[in-house]
């Protein structure tokens, strides 16, 4: 298999994709990442896997919610159990 001539070995696993933000957030961002010496691309890349993980937590815990066989903790019980750890 050929390798294209303006591939990157470091980009090996991830793709372009181009995106439209808020002129304000943008701003916010550069000025972030000058701070911290971090790339817009590598903010983003955090920002949609911390975003991602958070949309992952919720399905789950729908999941739970809706499952008719999941055990229902009380409240004191679950109180007590933190407590004891």
């Amino acid at each position: 298999m050929r390798t294209p001539k303006n591939s990157n070995k470091a980009t090996v696993g991830k793709i372009k994709i181009s995106i439209s933000i808020d002129r304000n957030v943008q701003k916010r961002l550069a000025n972030i990442g000058e701070q911290y010496g971090l790339k817009l691309s590598n903010m983003i890349e955090r920002a949609v896997r911390y975003y991602l993980a958070e949309m992952e937590d919720v399905e789950l815990a729908l999941e739970r919610l809706n499952n008719p066989e999941g055990r229902a903790i009380p409240h004191d019980e679950f109180r007590k159990t933190l407590m004891d750890s």
